[in-house]
């Protein structure tokens, strides 16, 4: 797969090498379960490690907030929390 041969690829590129829209290839590599993070291509699934960080991580978040109300100070703007 060219992807796995080369992951920083981007859509225009896949798309110029295969003739076909950026689009299209979005919607294959969607298919095929990947994502474009850190600029490249990555699979779409979590490692059970990085979700037991993750529940570990709003875990500590909830138990601050019962404490000390941390969330009144969060200000989210799109998909960025800023603390």
């Amino acid at each position: 797969m060219a992807i796995e041969e080369d992951s920083s690829q981007t859509c225009g590129e896949l798309a110029r090498q295969f003739n076909t829209s950026s689009e299209m290839v979005r919607l294959h590599l969607h298919r095929l379960g990947k994502t474009y993070r850190l600029i490249k291509w990555v699979p779409y699934t979590l490692l059970e490690v990085r979700k037991q960080q993750r529940v570990a991580a709003c875990l500590s978040l909830l138990s601050r907030h019962r404490s000390a109300f941390i969330f009144n100070r969060v200000l989210n703007s799109d998909e960025n929390w800023f603390l």
